[in-house]
């Protein structure tokens, strides 16, 4: 075991680090330590990715919404829009209508 090397070397990002151990159990140590460190290291990345491809899916979801409520500020765009939005409309105009027959408009 004396005349037995326990060096290592790691090539990081064009770089490498040599390590050296007094034993096997040493040896072995280091490499459990910096295998963990890549796995965290690679986990965070695709955290990191995953996060960038949520942020980018509601970013497209919320234009998508902004576009429809922009559409909504003209007529064309109510009775375009989602059914819904059309029956809403035509239930606020008959009420409208009616309170206007009746004689209950107020002055604005």
């Amino acid at each position: 075991e004396g005349d037995e090397k326990r060096e290592f070397r790691l090539f990081v990002g064009g770089a490498s680090m040599d390590f050296r151990a007094r034993t096997a159990a040493d040896q072995e140590a280091w490499l459990l330590i910096i295998a963990r460190q890549a796995a965290l290291v690679k986990e965070r990345e695709m955290l990191l990715q995953a996060d960038r491809v949520i942020a980018n899916v509601e970013l497209q979801r919320n234009a998508r919404r902004m576009a429809c409520l922009d559409a909504f500020e003209e007529l064309p765009g109510v009775l375009l829009g989602p059914p819904s939005a059309r029956q809403l409309f035509i239930d606020f105009a008959r009420s409208e209508h009616a309170n206007v027959r009746r004689g209950d408009v107020e002055e604005q």
